[in-house]
């Protein structure tokens, strides 16, 4: 039964990856204009990381180095890509054979081998790991290549910022207290703050099971009625995508329940570690068509 949910989780992962393909090829291509190769190649990659990071994390639970699996999954692509295109010319040109026949050929070989190469080579040994102490050993904090990607892609197509007067904030660590300004504070924050830092987050946005609800409240439920479906969908289609960015960038979850004392035990651990905490403490009050006020309590 296990390994036929695991062969359902894979399956569901890839085709979510050939969405994500076709969305970023779409965005990079159509609205950013970047060059045909450069699009398919990036929407390519995009497509792997987010394949590999699911897979890893839900389908083989795995606690496997990061790094190393990473590569094997690369050697898997440096084979499979050339004799794919090879078997598509052989069976189209050589032989007539349908292109989208051949396609879907080369989907099918493409799922069952790499299912079998993920299952028994790159995370055989370290498989349903998640969460023992052979993941702690194999090191928790391991940064998952998706979020590496996605970094670089907002560092590269968001507005640069200038951070002004850093010069004023203490050496040691502190509690940095600003406002959210929509999405810009956090993400000039993860990308632009100088010295080691960690973000007050909504802890909802980590948890998969938690993100649906969450965010279709917290950001769309004031949509027009007629298209409040379409953010309900929205909201777990992104599921997998925001535990992805929340749990690897420099965060610390904050609750409303009795997981409050996480919060408040995660946040002194990082100021004994010399690192400063940030706070966006707004709610959705508004100040201006920019600014919200803060949250007295």
């Amino acid at each position: 039964m296990r390994e036929f949910v695991r062969v359902l989780q894979f399956s569901l992962f890839s085709a979510s990856a050939g969405l994500i393909e076709f969305g970023s090829f779409a965005l990079l291509n159509e609205l950013l204009r970047l060059p045909y190769w450069l699009s398919y190649c990036l929407a390519l990659l995009l497509s792997i990381l987010w394949n590999f990071t699911l897979n890893r994390h839900f389908t083989f639970q795995s606690a496997a180095n990061v790094p190393v699996a990473m590569a094997k999954v690369a050697a898997y692509y440096a084979v499979f890509l050339p004799l794919s295109a090879w078997l598509e010319h052989i069976l189209t040109f050589r032989l007539g054979w349908n292109e989208y026949l051949v396609t879907a050929i080369n989907m099918l070989l493409n799922f069952s081998t790499e299912f079998v190469y993920q299952r028994f080579f790159v995370f055989g040994k370290m498989l349903d790991m998640k969460g023992t102490a052979e993941e702690d050993a194999a090191g928790r904090r391991n940064i998952s290549p998706l979020y590496r990607f996605i970094k670089f892609l907002v560092r590269l197509f968001y507005p640069k910022m200038e951070v002004v007067g850093a010069e004023n904030l203490p050496r040691e660590a502190a509690v940095i207290v600003g406002n959210h300004t929509q999405m810009n504070g956090p993400i000039a924050c993860e990308l632009y703050l100088p010295g080691a830092h960690d973000t007050w987050c909504a802890g909802q946005m980590m948890h998969l099971k938690e993100v649906p609800a969450y965010a279709y409240t917290d950001f769309w439920s004031g949509k027009p009625k007629g298209i409040r479906w379409f953010y309900k969908l929205l909201s777990y289609l992104i599921a997998p995508l925001s535990v992805c960015v929340f749990n690897n960038a420099n965060t610390i979850p904050v609750y409303r329940d009795n997981r409050i004392v996480t919060t408040f035990r995660l946040t002194i651990d990082r100021l004994r570690e010399g690192a400063s905490v940030v706070i966006f403490p707004e709610h959705d009050v508004p100040y201006n068509h920019i600014l919200c006020s803060f949250e007295n309590r």
